[in-house]
């Protein structure tokens, strides 16, 4: 019988970075609100895509692997771990967090935000993470349900 660990496809080494990935979650969502999105994201994103840390793994194919299949990993875990947090990480937490993850894994993960109607006079923004065209942590086709700024944050 497998554990629950193990259906997850975390290794003990993966299961020790979730509450690494939980403060960082909140301390992002903190963050934003107390010293706004561009001083975050500075410190977030100040890794350079392509320039991957040593023994950094982020998940089963991130040494010299796919990176999009890598990216989705990561994605899981960064959605699975904000789901079970009691501050609410919003998407802007998220994605930064994913992002920063993957870049210091040399992934050139970018930061997109989008806006779209809700109402007449309402509207709704999103943020979410893309690896090259594809989007790895929300719904395929979120760029085309919300109007993707002209170009990516980071």
């Amino acid at each position: 019988m497998a554990t629950p660990r193990a259906e997850a496809g975390l290794n003990w080494a993966d299961a020790l970075r979730l509450p690494a990935l939980a403060l960082a979650l909140v301390a992002c969502q903190l963050g934003v609100w107390t010293f706004g999105f561009e001083r975050v994201r500075r410190v977030l994103l100040a890794q350079r895509a392509g320039v991957r840390a040593a023994g950094a793994s982020c998940g089963p194919v991130a040494a010299g692997g796919d990176d999009l299949r890598t990216a989705r990993w990561c994605a899981r875990r960064v959605n699975g771990v904000a789901r079970r947090l009691r501050l609410p990480a919003n998407c802007v937490a998220r994605s930064l967090v994913l992002a920063g993850w993957l870049r210091r894994r040399g992934v050139g993960a970018e930061v997109w935000f989008g806006v779209r109607r809700v109402a007449p006079a309402a509207m709704s923004a999103h943020a979410w993470v893309q690896v090259g065209t594809d989007v790895v942590n929300d719904a395929p086709d979120i760029d085309r349900r919300y109007a993707p700024f002209p170009r990516a944050v980071g």
